[in-house]
């Protein structure tokens, strides 16, 4: 889901609920949230048994753009073949990918490299 919201008393970002509604040094105390921030981005991950949970914001001059992601985590990773590719469809780098999906680089080129061979990319 994106959503860029603009500056202001009334719309001050929060965190999604699924990672909670805590303040930015609450978050990056949290031993089981990663927590990264480069530039104007901040990035947090959660890994549960079921689910990857990530939220970015991206700071801009007029406003903030938040993203949010649930992805359902499969029994087995190859089993992401398809959200893969989407991803790639949406413009997203191998990188990208990997860190949403919670995978290396060189798996997502291997899923890649398979979506190519069965005609899905």
């Amino acid at each position: 889901m994106y959503t860029i919201v603009p500056f202001g008393e009334e719309n001050k970002p929060k965190l999604p609920p699924q990672i909670g509604d805590v303040t930015l040094n609450e978050l990056m105390k949290m031993k089981d949230v990663e927590v990264s921030i480069k530039d104007n981005t901040l990035k947090a991950k959660k890994i549960t048994p079921t689910e990857t949970l990530t939220l970015e914001v991206k700071l801009y001059p007029d406003g903030i753009e938040k993203t949010e992601r649930i992805i359902n985590r499969p029994y087995k990773k190859k089993e992401l073949r398809a959200t893969v590719v989407q991803f790639l469809r949406e413009g997203k780098t191998q990188s990208e990918i990997a860190y949403i999906l919670d995978m290396s680089q060189s798996y997502v080129s291997k899923l890649i490299k398979k979506a190519k061979e069965k005609g899905e990319i």
